[in-house]
């Protein structure tokens, strides 16, 4: 029963509307439904993130991080709002390890697939993952991007001290991906 409970699980959450009580989804049932995020059944993958984001953000965020780093191009921007909602339900900082660090500069690197908006949030999101000794590299990088919004997010997670200034700029722009990217700084900011 317990190598079945993942497909289960995962087959329940496909036919019910409530949703999974977390203390269900523990750190093997995480490890179990993790293969499932590449599912080419895209309704097998969206219920897959569906049940990890149920997790807790400690064991929800770095297999959404690793799927991340393997997913095909399509898959990423839903797996980039998953790890958004996770941390965004988190009432503490979660602590990244390097591996969940290292997918997620590889698809910086990469960005494959993703719109500047979709990489400004995934650059806001490792700078919200990231220790600040080590955020550097990566966050140097994004700040130097052609885009706005990514230059904007990176801004943010480096802490600049222009920041404000800049954000109420941001917010006025009329480039939807910044505005949108300042907003999804102040939020952070609030939360």
């Amino acid at each position: 029963l317990w190598r079945e409970y993942p497909r289960l699980l995962l087959s329940a959450t496909m036919q019910a509307s409530d949703p999974i009580d977390p203390r269900h989804v523990d750190r093997a049932t995480v490890r179990s439904l993790a293969p499932l995020l590449q599912d080419p059944d895209p309704r097998h993958g969206a219920n897959a993130v569906a049940l990890i984001e149920e997790a807790r953000p400690a064991l929800s965020v770095p297999a959404l991080a690793g799927a991340l780093a393997s997913a095909p191009p399509g898959r990423r921007p839903e797996l980039v709002a998953a790890l958004e909602r996770c941390l965004d339900r988190s009432t503490s900082s979660v602590p990244a390890d390097a591996a969940t660090l290292s997918a997620v500069e590889s698809v910086l690197a990469d960005g494959d697939g993703l719109s500047d908006l979709e990489r400004a949030q995934l650059v806001h999101l490792y700078g919200r993952l990231v220790a600040p000794e080590r955020a550097t590299g990566t966050l140097e990088e994004a700040r130097n991007d052609g885009a706005r919004a990514v230059r904007l997010a990176a801004s943010a997670a480096l802490g600049e001290e222009d920041l404000d200034d800049r954000l109420v700029r941001a917010v006025r722009s009329d480039a939807p991906a910044e505005r949108a990217t300042a907003r999804r700084v102040l939020r952070a900011c609030l939360l």
